[in-house]
């Protein structure tokens, strides 16, 4: 029984931080002047050696782990207050210690991480074992929105309209099929394989005919 409790101890990490301050922070390069400005949650230093999610200018969201995950993408778990639990696959940094959210991901990402109160992460490393942290989301929105990018971002409740009104013009079945088929093969197959890229290239033709529609209708 004691070996285990040892081998339970060793294999699952649970580490919350209930970071309540958001900070913007406005960084220009000085090479080409390009806006490199972050939003993120924490303490200044949590960019480099603690858990946290960095909002980047260039439409990149990090999970940033406290320490080594994988020098290969990994599994992610998110769950916003106590929505349902969301599953993802996120490439990796060089060092292995963060990983980048798709960018087709982060449009929904971005109108949760402003409507919710708090978003749990789960990351599993090399060894499979669950690696977890907890923010709080008090203050997102107004650190978020100093970002060019995001100053006029959608609202969560905007984006489930316009998934609803897509919904009725090319079918809710249909929609949910492909959503549902896109979300399989990524976890299953990988973003990079050819089933993948293929139901996206049905789940675009499809988005396609319908903004052909509305604009026939318009």
């Amino acid at each position: 029984m004691k070996k285990l409790i040892l081998f339970l101890v060793l294999n699952v990490t649970f580490s919350t931080y209930a970071f309540d301050k958001w900070e913007y922070i406005e960084r220009v390069d000085p090479m080409t002047d390009k806006d490199t400005s972050i939003a993120f949650v924490g303490e200044s230093n949590c960019i480099t050696n603690c858990s946290s999610v960095v909002v980047r200018e260039d439409g990149s969201i990090i999970f940033k782990f406290s320490q080594f995950m994988d020098n290969d993408p990994i599994k992610i778990e998110y769950r916003f207050d106590k929505t349902e639990m969301s599953h993802t696959t996120v490439s990796i940094s060089t060092d292995g210690t963060a990983g980048f959210l798709s960018k087709y991901e982060v449009p929904e990402f971005i109108a949760k991480l402003m409507h919710y109160k708090e978003l749990t992460i789960r990351g599993y490393n090399y060894r499979g074992t669950p690696i977890t942290f907890g923010i709080t989301l008090n203050n997102s929105t107004s650190a978020i929105k100093n970002l060019t990018r995001y100053s006029n971002s959608k609202s969560l409740i905007q984006l489930n309209k316009e998934k609803k009104e897509l919904a009725n013009k090319i079918g809710v079945d249909e929609m949910t099929s492909l959503e549902h088929a896109l979300e399989t093969v990524k976890l299953v197959a990988g973003e990079e394989s050819e089933a993948y890229k293929q139901v996206k290239a049905q789940y675009e033709s499809a988005l396609n005919k319908v903004k052909k529609t509305s604009h026939q209708d318009k």
